[in-house]
């Protein structure tokens, strides 16, 4: 008699079981499984998302472009602020490297609508583009285009006289139009108008395992914005500006990490390594016209007599101070013959742009001035024991140097001037007092055929 109770008990358990499962699916299931969902969701949206998207952007922007590689660790969108966050940017070639740790780029697409027109001076439009960047390098460690040429002139072809032959039957096409300097599309500049930019923390570094000291640029902060400005000539299109200030920029010869070759040891060291310059505060000013078309009429050669413009003013404010020597000299010496090989061949003399054609940069002008007292030591070592020469000059004096971009028919001049005002030098030697003087000039022409 005891079986069917048994029996009745265990199909009495399994029917609640079965309730229960079944109550289970129907208020807790769905529930549990879009609460897990959000949770999986939230998670990926917080900590994935923009990771996901960098690893999409990666592959995109790795497959068109065809020399280098890319590597973007995060970025992520805000249509409503018009801002774009980005984080581990890295862009690697043959030459060179540039790293970005973090940064933002905000696009105020709200703001007036300006169009830029026939004014080439854009500094009083709108704001529209802010570019923050956090641990920016620069890395320039080869220039292999350069010793692919020197590569190349060793090479006896007949390719050379070819391109020649068809380089010249190019040039007499020129441009068939009637030259005006402003786009008839929609200009970029109607948009942008003035870009702001925020560094923090940035350098610039030049130099490999095969000489013995790399060349560092490095800043704290930086604070500047880009504009267009009227160019100096009419046939030019409108001119670049960038105007920067600099804290706490020092240039500094640090010794390579992986060269095995002799080495000598700098007259002193200051942190990374022998330190050149150094100033509180640095300002920049770097313009460079966006060069038009030589003019077709004939009457127009006293325009034409104008080149376009590519400068770059520096101005060193408190703290200054360039230290320099035969040691320096010698590092100068190595990157220079690296990054700026000889040509092992006679230079051409550069042609003239014919009307159509586009307008060549002549010069390269180079301006350091103060705007505060600032120190200058050139130092000496022997037997590990460094003398030095210590000047000291005024507010006001300043260095310009103009670097040729063409062959002429007798080479080319490099012109180096400068003035120092109210010269105070001493030495480290018995006898201290050395210079004293109200103005220094020097002049220096360097001829080269």
């Amino acid at each position: 008699m005891e079986t069917p109770s048994t029996s009745n008990a265990s199909i009495t358990s399994s029917g609640g079981l079965a309730d229960g499962w079944a109550w289970f699916q129907q208020l807790l299931l769905l529930p549990l499984v879009a609460t897990t969902c959000a949770a999986i969701w939230l998670l990926f949206i917080t900590y994935y998302h923009s990771r996901w998207w960098g690893f999409v952007l990666t592959k995109i922007a790795n497959h068109f472009i065809k020399e280098g590689h890319i590597h973007i660790g995060s970025i992520s969108v805000s249509l409503l602020s018009g801002k774009l966050m980005f984080r581990d940017v890295t862009y690697i070639t043959v030459d060179y490297a540039c790293r970005i740790q973090d940064g933002l780029l905000i696009l105020r697409w709200w703001r007036q609508y300006l169009q830029v027109g026939d004014q080439d001076n854009s500094q009083g439009f709108v704001n529209r583009v802010y570019i923050l960047l956090n641990g920016v390098e620069f890395h320039c460690y080869n220039v292999a285009s350069v010793y692919n040429d020197i590569e190349k002139s060793f090479q006896t072809s007949k390719s050379t006289t070819d391109s020649q032959d068809s380089s010249d039957s190019s040039g007499k096409l020129g441009r068939p139009a009637a030259l005006n300097t402003r786009p008839t599309a929609l200009d970029w500049r109607d948009f942008f108008g003035v870009i702001k930019f925020d560094i923090h923390t940035g350098r610039i570094v030049f130099g490999n395992q095969f000489v013995p000291s790399v060349l560092i640029l490095s800043i704290e902060d930086a604070h500047g914005s880009y504009t267009t400005n009227s160019p100096l000539a009419p046939w030019d299109f409108f001119m670049h500006e960038i105007l920067c200030e600099a804290e706490q920029f020092k240039l500094i010869l640090a010794p390579s990490p992986k060269f095995d070759g002799p080495t000598d040891e700098p007259p002193r060291y200051m942190g990374e390594g022998f330190v050149v310059v150094q100033s509180n505060t640095l300002y920049l000013h770097y313009s460079q016209d966006e060069a038009g078309y030589v003019p077709l009429r004939s009457d127009c050669a006293a325009d034409e007599l104008i080149p376009p413009c590519w400068a770059l003013d520096v101005t060193c404010g408190a703290g200054t101070n360039i230290s320099y020597g035969p040691w320096a000299d010698r590092q100068r010496d190595a990157l220079q013959k690296f990054f700026f090989p000889q040509a092992f061949k006679t230079h051409e003399v550069t042609p003239k742009s014919r009307p159509g054609q586009k307008r060549q940069f002549t010069t390269f002008e180079f301006r350091l001035n103060t705007v505060a007292e600032a120190t200058i030591d050139i130092l000496f070592s022997k037997d590990k024991e460094t003398n030095a020469v210590h000047i000291d000059v005024d507010k006001a004096s300043y260095v310009e140097v103009s670097i040729p971009l063409l062959v002429g028919s007798e080479g080319y001049h490099t012109r180096v001037t400068g003035q120092l005002l109210h010269v105070d030098s001493s030495t480290s030697m018995e006898y201290r007092s050395l210079i004293e003087s109200e103005t220094l000039q020097s002049a220096l022409i360097k001829c080269l055929q």
